[in-house]
């Protein structure tokens, strides 16, 4: 499979079941060779109480699979958990008593509506039991129909029940929901479509709250598992990394990125392909443009300030060293 889909499973087991799983499969040398997700509920964390280390029990009726697998050969990319736990908690979870509600709040408001309106009859004292049948037999062919004319005799009192149904009442409750959804899996309130949470002047501020409240949390957990995990001692010591890009999801509108990118340049920090590169262009072939730039108004605090933009050469060695801070008439 991609990287992608891979990412995608274990999120998806994340969010649903509170837990991602994948085993490492190793080669001969120990270097990891594949990894292969697996279904969260077919592991259980335990610790061993010989060392206290922390193994995974994985079994599978389907595979007819029973083992244990030490924390070094298995990703465990999981949801929020307490200092007890070693796995996650699901946010369906958490989650489950408020969309019960939302549930039966949407079901009872349905039903509010879908039901045929209902009405109360009553009878005067006076009114014959002939008579009172002949109301109902009426009233009946008026329900059975849902239309017509509905005649009201003396003695009798025909009022309707008034449904119970606000959509008000709906409304309310399904920001409620989003905000609880929101909070659990710590995402900004307009991701949900919500009609209140906040205003941004732009959509990059709204995109720069994402990525760094909800996108940077999850990226460093995968980060420190792949590390952890995926690399061996002398990579490590080497200096090597996973780092997941996320710049393009910062680059904002194209006001923002061009003035982000002519102050880099303008500071010498990026190059010409360097912008190119982040723009998915094509990098250039001239001799300068792998060439790092600064703005010549801006000069090293040792340089000689005879050599500067706009000093004349014609500066007598006088004012030079008055300049340079030797004037030889100060004793």
């Amino acid at each position: 499979m991609t990287s992608y889909d891979f990412i995608n499973r274990l999120e998806a087991d994340r969010n649903t079941y509170g837990n991602g799983y994948a085993i490492i499969e190793r080669d001969i040398y120990n270097a990891p060779k594949s990894l292969i997700p697996i279904n969260p509920l077919d592991v259980e964390p335990m610790i061993n109480r010989d060392d206290q280390t922390l193994w995974y029990h994985v079994t599978s009726a389907l595979f007819n699979l029973n083992v244990y697998v030490f924390n070094q050969d298995i990703i465990h990319v999981k949801h929020i958990t307490g200092s007890s736990r070693y796995a996650g908690i699901s946010p369906l979870d958490v989650l489950k008593g408020a969309l019960d509600f939302d549930n039966a709040v949407k079901e009872f408001s349905l039903g509010e509506m879908s039901r045929k309106d209902s009405f109360i009859l009553k009878y005067g004292a006076n009114v014959s039991e002939e008579k009172q049948q002949q109301v109902i037999d009426m009233f009946k062919k008026y329900y059975d129909s849902n239309s017509g004319v509905l005649f009201q005799e003396p003695g009798v009192e025909i009022n309707s029940i008034d449904r119970n149904f606000v959509s008000a009442d709906l409304k309310n409750e399904d920001d409620i929901t989003d905000k609880r959804i929101a909070n659990a899996f710590n995402v900004p309130l307009q991701f949900l479509n919500a009609s209140s949470g906040g205003t941004f002047s732009s959509n990059e501020q709204l995109m720069t709250q994402f990525v760094q409240m909800t996108l940077t949390p999850i990226v460093r957990q995968y980060e420190q598992e792949f590390e952890k995990k995926l690399l061996t001692t002398e990579e490590l010591t080497a200096g090597s990394y996973f780092k997941f890009n996320m710049n393009s999801l910062l680059r904002g509108d194209m006001q923002a990125r061009a003035n982000f990118y002519q102050i880099m340049r303008r500071n010498g920090v990026y190059t010409t392909n360097d912008i190119l590169d982040l723009e998915d262009l094509p990098e250039s072939s001239d001799e300068f443009a792998d060439k790092l730039f600064v703005s010549g108004d801006l000069y090293p605090i040792d340089m000689d300030p005879t050599q500067r933009k706009g000093v004349t050469k014609n500066a007598t060695t006088e004012d030079t060293e008055k300049v340079l801070g030797n004037d030889p008439n100060k004793q």
